[in-house]
């Protein structure tokens, strides 16, 4: 995510994210380096009891394609 910095201004970034929490400083990062961007969020099964760092990890194919589209249409 962050070498998107280094692109040039007016690049389009989809930023695919599993927490919410992060959002504004990834969107300060863009914003603040001409970029367009959007996000696209996937989640974490919240039965499963594991510990954070290897529980699976998804999203919804629809999301991922819709998030695709918006990169193409921009």
């Amino acid at each position: 995510m962050l070498n998107t910095m280094f692109a040039p201004e007016g690049a389009h970034v989809l930023d695919v994210e599993s927490f919410y929490v992060t959002v504004r400083q990834h969107a300060k990062i863009y914003a603040s380096t001409g970029k367009v961007y959007g996000f696209a969020f996937g989640c974490f099964d919240p039965t499963d009891e594991r510990d954070i760092t290897i529980r699976e990890w998804r999203m919804e194919q629809s999301v991922m394609e819709a998030g695709l589209e918006w990169l193409l249409a921009s």
